[in-house]
């Protein structure tokens, strides 16, 4: 029977868990979530890529009704085998594609004319023209694609494996991680060892013929047995619909941990020619990740450690992180690497101190992080009443012990006793570590995480974990704040005006756009004589500043082009004679600005995500200091300030020795509206550069400015 393209096929099929929680229109539903599935290219032959495939599917569980396609067999294993997917005998809802590169095209032809709903490609489907075939293909029966070139998908929510590995086939408990992946290799390096992490869906999207990473994002967000996401991404083709995934991980509060790759000129040559992925500016990705709350990390093993943590502690109540050990020198190990991070351990109450304080041996101390160990000899019972101490503290939120963790190791077992009966008697979450990142404790791991306690390798990887859910408690209702900015029409509408006029990259229009937007803005002048320069100095009064204002000069420093604290008609005409022989008669005068702090402000639209903005210490400084932040626009003036408040340079703000405090406010106001003025301007400009913006104890005012037209190419903002 063939399917029709409004529902599954009418007739009867042995039953198969569904996640009735995700929408039933979800276009990805009968790719996950096949009720039937056929492999094509299925092998009996041990080690081959058709023979793993099925092997997949069948001892891991697939409820579903199985066929293969090989016309060498007449089963494989219990699996029935047909000669042509025309042969079987009901149509199915996934084709499993097993054959090589130069077969892609007919095999996914006959299974659209035969009604099947979705498809995995497992091999290279070549360069761009091919892959645009197969998705016009696929297009034609709206038909979700998983892959080419990747490992395929593995669904442990309802025992759906459309995958192969050279890995044995091992069964392990649906975990509470979704990981997606460009890579086939990240999948089979991070969902091998299924004793050690566990996941509720794993997916290698590959090259994407017709599905995305956002595509897989969404569907994981929508399983309730998803806590965190995982993702490896090189590149992302469907810019609109991630923003939306991540949008509605911030409303549901999933944590998101990425690992971008191709953040260097090299790698990012690398991805193309191993994906066809364009992979994106990497400042841009930073913003992105920022704006909505994803944890970035640069490792495999952090990504792990960081979902894993994530999920297991994100609901956890108010609080901080204790830690029990049996070492006195790799707790102070802990403790340099976690001050390096910025991971601070929960202040204990003076009670719990006391309590802890009789439990150990003269000379030892009561702190967090806690060395138990002394030289007692009921050590088992000792830790368990020392964490549990800890973790009834009221300050306390989640809990470790800090170990050798090795299964060879005679304590590993009993502290992973300790641990998993502490959370079942606080309903604390714990986890535990191993001091050594290689250590061999694939047992310990399984005892742990069957009682869902997981295990962390590395005190390294522990610490970047435990910093990164400080940072998405810290900053996930501030992602989820909903701020409506609205632009006044007059403002625009004078911008756009001004943007179109001849030798709109000038000073002059820069700063009279940002005056459009209400941005504070040095009294200026453009002058081209000498007479209309004593002029302009009859409204500023002196000191003033001179600079070139000739087309084309944009770094005027560069080339002798500014001159300040010119405090009398002699001076100014001196240098404005000096000006005309060298640069040209076309000048700005400006009234000199009060002495303060130089910031800038930047802006460029990412052709993908639109407009960012950065700020960071400005004038002569700002390709010297590497102190910046970046950000999507636009955003409010609580949000400019929080990305302010990160700045190094922050503290001086403050003042020193008796300065008055620097108006922090007005430079968090003036950046919201530089935001503003770039979203709503990402069309008529490709950059802006403000700089300086000088900050002093009363004001914020912009005294540079270079707008670059959108006919400018794209390039990183340096700022």
């Amino acid at each position: 029977m063939i399917v029709g393209w409004n529902g599954y096929c009418a007739c009867e099929k042995l039953p198969l868990k569904e996640n009735s929680e995700v929408p039933s229109n979800h276009w990805l539903k009968p790719l996950l979530e096949p009720r039937s599935a056929v492999i094509i290219g299925a092998s009996a032959t041990e080690g081959s890529l058709g023979r793993s495939a099925v092997d997949h599917m069948v001892e891991r569980g697939y409820g579903g009704r199985l066929y293969a396609v090989n016309s060498k067999y007449a089963k494989i294993g219990n699996v029935d085998c047909f000669s042509a997917i025309s042969e079987l005998p009901e149509t199915p809802d996934l084709a499993v594609i097993a054959v090589n590169q130069k077969l892609l095209e007919q095999v996914l032809s006959e299974c659209v004319t035969l009604g099947v709903r979705a498809a995995v490609i497992f091999a290279d489907c070549g360069n761009q023209e091919q892959r645009d075939r197969l998705a016009r293909i696929a297009a034609e029966a709206r038909m979700p694609i998983c892959g080419g070139n990747g490992m395929g998908f593995q669904n442990f929510t309802n025992s759906t494996h459309a995958t192969f590995s050279s890995c044995p086939v091992t069964k392990a408990a649906p975990g509470n991680v979704s990981l997606i992946a460009h890579s086939g290799s990240v999948i089979q390096a991070l969902a091998t060892d299924l004793t050690r992490l566990r996941y509720n869906l794993t997916v290698s999207s590959g090259q994407e013929i017709n599905t995305t990473l956002a595509d897989y994002l969404d569907y994981a967000l929508e399983l309730p047995s998803t806590k965190a996401v995982a993702l490896f991404i090189e590149t992302i083709r469907d810019s609109a619909r991630f923003v939306e995934a991540l949008q509605k991980a911030v409303s549901k509060r999933i944590p998101i941990v990425a690992l971008k790759v191709g953040r260097t000129a090299k790698s990012a040559a690398m991805a193309i020619s191993h994906s066809g992925a364009v992979v994106g500016n990497a400042s841009t990705y930073e913003a992105l990740f920022d704006r909505y709350n994803v944890i970035s990390v640069k490792t495999l093993d952090d990504l792990a450690a960081t979902a894993q943590l994530l999920a297991h502690v994100k609901d956890a109540d108010p609080g901080g992180l204790c830690v029990a050990m049996d070492s006195g020198g790799l707790r102070e190990l802990m403790v340099d690497i976690a001050e390096d991070k910025g991971v601070t351990f929960t202040e204990l109450s003076k009670s719990t101190l006391a309590q802890l304080q009789d439990q150990l041996n003269d000379g030892m101390i009561a702190e967090n992080p806690l060395d138990a160990w002394g030289s007692r000899t009921d050590a088992k019972a000792h830790f368990a009443r020392c964490l549990e101490l800890m973790m009834r503290d009221p300050n306390s939120a989640f809990g470790a012990i800090a170990t050798e963790a090795g299964d060879a190791f005679q304590f590993g077992s009993v502290y992973a006793e300790i641990v998993a009966e502490t959370q079942r008697l606080t309903g604390k979450p714990m986890f535990m570590m191993s001091s050594f990142s290689g250590v061999a404790n694939s047992k310990i791991a399984r005892q742990l995480l069957d009682c869902d306690v997981p295990l962390i390798n590395g005190i390294d990887c522990a610490m970047t974990a435990v910093k990164a859910v400080g940072t998405f408690n810290a900053r996930i209702e501030n992602a989820a704040r909903e701020v409506r900015l609205s632009v006044p029409q007059s403002a625009l509408e004078n911008a756009k005006a001004l943007l179109a006029l001849p030798g709109s990259d000038g000073e002059k229009i820069g700063l009279s756009v940002l005056q459009a937007f209400e941005i504070p803005v040095v009294a200026n002048y453009e002058c081209d004589n000498l007479k209309e320069v004593l002029a302009a100095i009859d409204r500023t009064g002196f000191p003033v500043v001179l600079k070139t204002a000739m087309p084309g000069i944009h770094h005027k420093s560069d080339v002798g082009g500014v001159l300040l604290n010119l405090d009398s008609v002699t001076r100014v005409t001196e240098a404005y004679k000096d000006f005309t022989q060298r640069l040209g008669p076309k000048v700005m005068v400006q009234r000199m600005s009060p002495s303060g702090v130089e910031m800038s402000f930047g802006m460029v639209v990412d052709p993908q995500f639109g407009a960012l903005v950065t700020v960071s210490p400005g004038g002569k400084w700002i390709e010297l200091f590497a102190d910046r932040q970046i950000a999507l626009a636009p955003f409010d003036e609580q949000r400019a300030l929080e990305l302010i408040d990160r700045l190094k340079i922050r503290p001086i703000f403050d003042g020193r020795r008796g300065e008055k405090p620097y108006d922090v406010h007005a430079l968090a106001r003036a950046f919201s509206k530089f935001s503003i003025m770039a979203a709503a301007l990402k069309d008529e400009l490709a950059e802006f550069d403000v700089n300086p913006v000088i900050i002093t104890d009363a004001e914020v005012i912009a005294v540079d400015a270079l707008p670059v037209g959108a006919a400018t190419n794209y390039q990183d903002p340096k700022h």
